[in-house]
């Protein structure tokens, strides 16, 4: 990859020397008597102190026996009115979320329903189009996987909007 240098003569007369470039940072290996199943190659999830660090502003959609659609996130300043404000931090699991829109919304709560949780986003590329990404599921009375997925462990960005449809049991 190159770069483009915009600095002056001037400029370079008073910087710092440039150092050499560190060979030495190489993928560090495992040694072989060392038991792979100890060694995470995940990316560790960070802890978060609720008392020192602030929580952000999620902006939550809940639409229930039919999904939200993409379209209704094309304009910006028109929203779904259905919005739900929840202050919260990136650790926070998908049950907990769960919790926080069955005490607003009480269709969810009956037992075996389903929540499904997806993260509005508009991307960087391709004219700001919002787009759905899906973070997983929860059904209310059971454990699933998704349980204990945060935010941090889904592709959601602080910014983006959260959409939830859900589904209720027969």
């Amino acid at each position: 990859m190159r770069h483009l240098d915009l600095t002056t003569e001037e400029e370079e007369e008073h910087a710092e020397p440039k150092r050499p470039r560190d060979t030495d940072n190489k993928r560090k290996r495992i040694p072989t008597d060392v038991d792979r199943s100890l060694v995470s190659t995940k990316k560790q999830a960070v802890a978060i102190d609720r008392e020192v660090r602030c929580p952000f502003l999620l902006r939550v959609f809940v639409r229930v026996n039919r999904p939200l659609r993409i379209a209704e996130f094309d304009d910006a300043r028109r929203l779904p009115e259905d919005e739900l404000q929840v202050y919260t931090w990136p650790d926070a699991t998908l049950s907990e979320l769960a919790t926080l829109v069955m005490e607003v919304e009480p269709s969810p709560r009956r037992r075996r329903a389903n929540l499904r949780f997806a993260t509005v986003y508009r991307p960087q590329t391709g004219g700001g189009k919002p787009m759905l990404r899906d973070l997983g599921k929860i059904t209310v009375g059971q454990t699933g996987p998704d349980d204990l997925r945060s935010l941090q462990d889904t592709p959601f960005k602080i910014g983006d909007l959260l959409a939830v449809s859900v589904t209720l049991p027969r």
